[in-house]
């Protein structure tokens, strides 16, 4: 009996890297989602981005990027 995992969803991984910034959340910062996207150079993960803000709307620092794998874990944070 095989008990491989399902690849997630777009939907799926969207829920897992909403609850992760969430668990540290920045009170001076907002962070905005930008993009979804399966990443191409490391296939079959997926690329999160956010953009950061500050409570005046100015962009403060480069995208935070998160890389989730195709079973729904998060395997990089940059």
């Amino acid at each position: 009996m095989n008990h491989k995992k399902n690849e997630v969803s777009k939907q799926e991984v969207q829920k897992i890297a909403f609850e992760y910034i969430s668990q540290n959340p920045a009170s001076d910062f907002i962070l905005s989602l930008i993009s979804i996207a399966k990443s191409d150079r490391r296939s079959p993960c997926w690329s999160v981005v956010f953009e950061i803000r500050n409570r005046h709307g100015v962009v403060v620092d480069g995208p935070l990027v998160l890389g989730i794998d195709e079973h729904g874990e998060i395997v990089r944070v940059g």
